[in-house]
């Protein structure tokens, strides 16, 4: 999908987050207006990244933002292999994990554009890979993974509201089906987070209806 069109932004998506991006590099700041995604700058994580990016290398903007894209899904890739690993050590069986989860045509369309999903599935994701390596380091390793893990799932939290709530699900759940011994460390993650998600939803609480009841309405309608 990202090859098709290295050099055009070929989706809808992409072009409006491709104007947050243009205001943050043309000066105008952070949570500046975007009139075709209102919620967009709020969530700023992809944008934000990007811009540095361009900011360092110099390169042009768009060729900037399809490698991001390009880097997000390799990252995505292995860290769905090596956390494969973790579970069973066979390569092959990591290997295929990573093929099932590649069945899903979002893999190759949706989650390959320029948009906040693309970013916050491989920031959440990694949040979760770096925990269970904490779960299975010694005392001082785990406390660093700890901390690298809440960062992570913290810049989730600034990158997309629906991944950040799934994610903080996932946590929940983990944290109460595990044994007691591993308990405590999933559940300190999932207060980390609950507290990042719940006061960035509540500030924005207005502007996420806002956003996502019309998609909701319609899907119903749907249905």
């Amino acid at each position: 999908y990202r090859m098709s069109s290295p050099l055009v932004l070929a989706g809808y998506d992409e072009h409006q987050h491709e104007q947050s991006l243009m205001n943050l590099l043309h000066g105008s700041g952070l949570f500046s207006p975007n009139p075709t995604l209102p919620v967009s700058p709020f969530y700023p994580g992809l944008e934000l990244f990007t811009a540095v990016a361009v900011r360092l290398t110099g390169l042009p903007v768009v060729l900037v933002e399809s490698l991001v894209v390009l880097l997000c899904r390799l990252l995505l890739v292995l860290i769905i292999y090596h956390a494969a690993l973790l579970v069973s050590p066979s390569r092959r069986g990591a290997s295929l994990v990573v093929a099932f989860y590649a069945v899903s045509s979002h893999f190759y369309s949706f989650d390959s554009g320029f948009a906040y999903e693309t970013l916050a599935l491989t920031l959440g994701l990694g949040g979760i890979f770096l925990l269970r390596r904490a779960q299975l380091a010694d005392y001082a390793a785990g406390r660093r993974l700890f901390f690298f893990a809440s960062l992570v799932l913290i810049a989730t939290v600034v990158t997309h509201h629906a991944t950040s709530w799934m994610v903080l699900a996932f946590l929940i759940a983990w944290a109460t089906v595990s044994r007691k011994g591993e308990r405590k460390l999933l559940a300190r993650a999932a207060v980390v987070m609950g507290v990042a998600v719940g006061i960035w939803t509540a500030v924005l609480a207005t502007r996420i209806v806002g956003y996502l009841a019309p998609i909701v309405s319609t899907a119903l309608q749907s249905a």
